[in-house]
């Protein structure tokens, strides 16, 4: 009984702590001040840099973890992000490899970080929106993230880094629900508001995606905090 007791205390400690980072989340704060295609180009641009560090998270954990299912979970994970990266490059005009989808994230192979990448790797040009359904805005550069995320970011990967053992599946799911929370908002919100079919639609299934996931990693929670 006293663990029980004891563990449901840490689940709803954690419940509100992960509700108070989801409500507070500044991509989705970010697209709210936006309408139109300029929202739909900012989403898919706050989207990819979000599943690029989901990815990042998810290899290290598919790495790391010590838990069989967990680790499965993880591996699921990475490549619902790779596929999600890949479609929102070609949505947002861009050259997609697996080599720039396994290198991007919260460091990049020549050094960069994630924000830096996001300011960089677009080849300046005019707004277009040609047969791919690219969406570039007027500098043909990726809308900058806010620098609350990064240093979220960077706060999630330094904690997961620095875990091992039971301890780094613990913060895992932990770390990974609270994105997936942040990202299921965010494409709630452009669900909802994205100009474009393709965009909502993509937006739609996101957030599904996230949510399922959520649930996922529910069934490792208690035995991670236990």
């Amino acid at each position: 009984m006293k663990k029980i007791t004891k563990t449901g205390v840490v689940g709803l400690g954690l419940a509100f702590m992960l509700g108070a980072a989801f409500a507070a989340d500044p991509m989705t704060k970010d697209l709210e001040k936006t309408s139109g295609k300029e929202f739909d180009q900012r989403f898919l641009s706050h989207m990819l840099q979000h599943h690029q560090q989901g990815l990042e998270m998810a290899k290290l954990a598919a790495a790391r973890a010590q838990q069989p299912g967990l680790k499965r979970q993880a591996e699921n994970t990475a490549r619902m992000q790779e596929k999600d990266i890949k479609e929102m490059k070609t949505m947002l005009g861009e050259k997609v490899s697996s080599h720039a989808t396994s290198e991007s994230g919260h460091s990049g192979a020549h050094g960069q970080t994630s924000g830096q990448a996001a300011t960089s790797h677009s080849a300046a040009a005019p707004a277009t929106s040609h047969k791919s359904g690219s969406m570039h805005d007027a500098s043909g550069s990726h809308a900058a993230m806010p620098g609350m995320h990064e240093s979220m970011k960077d706060t999630m990967m330094s904690r997961l880094q620095s875990a091992s053992g039971a301890e780094f599946d613990r913060v895992f799911v932990e770390q990974m629900t609270k994105h997936h929370r942040m990202g299921a908002e965010m494409a709630q919100l452009a669900g909802k508001r994205a100009s474009s079919d393709e965009v909502k639609e993509f937006a739609e299934k996101a957030a599904k995606e996230q949510e399922h996931d959520i649930d996922q990693l529910k069934r490792y929670q208690t035995m991670a905090t236990e």
